[in-house]
């Protein structure tokens, strides 16, 4: 009986670590307050990943690697996400360095605005697939929004 409660202790205790250690990683948008209908604005998405976990460049060095991606919600249009350029690290015990983002990183977009005047809620999403030095967690999705006015042409 001792031992099954140890082990259940034990189990619980390393699934607690685990959940904490994959904090998300969080982002900050930049973006104009205005634009005209039907025009392209360009913005930036500062993403910050927390201390000891990367995410994978986009586009990733190996085929296998979930790459950070940014989407944008319906009534707006990604034009263009210039995604800047990782740092080779080896990772999960490749002997092979994969190209990965740490810290904070910017990435700037392009991104095309309604056509429809009024006020509109831009959601960027940031989709990811986070590690540590030895595993990586499932991908996840994480979200911010900005207030854009759009006026007529």
């Amino acid at each position: 009986m001792n031992r099954i409660c140890a082990s259940l202790a034990l189990l619980l205790l390393s699934l607690l670590a685990f959940a904490q250690s994959n904090t998300p990683p969080t982002i900050k948008l930049s973006f104009p307050k205005q634009a005209k209908a039907g025009a392209t604005v360009m913005g930036v998405v500062e993403v910050s990943f927390a201390e000891g976990l990367h995410g994978y460049q986009n586009p990733p060095s190996g085929e296998y690697q979930i790459p950070v991606a940014v989407s944008v919600n319906k009534q707006f249009k990604l034009v263009k996400a210039a995604y800047p350029k990782g740092i080779a690290k080896a990772t999960g015990g490749d002997p092979t360095p994969a190209a990965v983002y740490e810290g904070t990183i910017r990435i700037p977009v392009t991104v095309k605005v309604p056509a429809k005047p009024g006020q509109s809620e831009m959601k960027i999403s940031l989709n990811y697939q986070q590690c540590n030095a030895s595993s990586c967690f499932p991908p996840s999705t994480v979200s911010s929004t900005v207030k854009l006015k759009v006026v007529k042409k």
